[in-house]
């Protein structure tokens, strides 16, 4: 009962949040998140993790460096969230991005990829892209309330975005989309429990095994994907080349090894935008 009351609420919140901001253009909406994310987001509780985890991948940062840098990436959160009520803006090519690497999402043979990434500046304006470039099925884990869950599949369903949550009944369906030769897209950076332990920063860090035993099953390339976002709501997205797998050579452990490497040196080049506030290591 209790649950079912804060379901309500934070679904009631959210809306009333969302509705407001379409009052704005998403310049004004994203800068409203970023202030609001600036001034909340360092009096949560997952600030203290944000700063652990970002010391010990950052051990010759000092302490005002480190700060500065969770501070960026509160506000970088709320601009993300803020931005949501304006995916659509993004489903065609316009001045506030630039792609580099087309190319690199050409198909061989019409077989599907896997398109991964990380929580990088908005990663929803990046799948966004990505699907107006190339059919993507986005494989998503589910927020806890469903009701908030319908709001963001609603968004994304704007921009005729194949949406599937994590779990067995999401499996069946990816099966169906790798058959039809449709992409599929990851965002492979967050801790799962029942993952593998693989290094990341230099610690062991349970990672998602999914998409290694996909690849490997069925033959998927790898395809690595980033977003920055260059100032305010102006982005920079680049489509890499393939990762390198050897499909006779390579096992689970060795393609998640690579990459978490290429994430880890993705974060590197902008620590400030990534999502340092969730628990990736034990």
């Amino acid at each position: 009962m209790i649950r079912h009351i804060k379901y309500r609420l934070e679904f009631f919140c959210l809306k009333l949040f969302f509705g407001g901001l379409k009052f704005f253009s998403i310049d004004v909406a994203s800068e409203i998140g970023g202030i609001l994310g600036k001034i909340i987001g360092p009096r949560l509780k997952s600030n203290k993790t944000a700063i652990i985890n970002f010391s010990r991948a950052f051990p010759d940062q000092n302490k005002n460096e480190i700060n500065q840098n969770i501070i960026k990436m509160w506000e970088n959160f709320g601009r993300t969230f803020a931005e949501y009520p304006f995916l659509h803006i993004f489903r065609d090519e316009n001045s506030r991005i630039t792609i580099e690497g087309k190319e690199n999402l050409n198909k061989i043979d019409n077989s599907s990829s896997i398109i991964f990434s990380g929580h990088f500046a908005n990663w929803e304006v990046m799948a966004t892209v990505i699907a107006s470039l190339s059919d993507l099925a986005l494989v998503y884990r589910a927020p806890n309330n469903p009701l908030v869950d319908n709001i963001l599949r609603g968004y994304r369903r704007a921009i005729s975005l194949n949406q599937v949550r994590k779990g067995p009944q999401g499996a069946k369906e990816l099966i169906n989309f790798i058959k039809k030769g449709t992409n599929l897209g990851m965002l492979v950076d967050q801790k799962q429990n029942d993952g593998l332990p693989i290094q990341f920063f230099g610690r062991e860090a349970m990672t998602p095994s999914a998409i290694a035993k996909l690849s490997l099953k069925y033959k998927l390339g790898l395809i690595p994907v980033t977003i920055e976002r260059k100032s305010r709501t102006n982005f920079h997205i680049k489509i890499h080349k393939k990762l390198d797998v050897n499909f006779d050579e390579d096992d689970t452990i060795s393609i998640l090894g690579k990459i978490n490497s290429f994430l880890e040196i993705s974060i590197q080049r902008n620590p400030s935008q990534w999502l340092w506030m969730h628990k990736r290591w034990n």
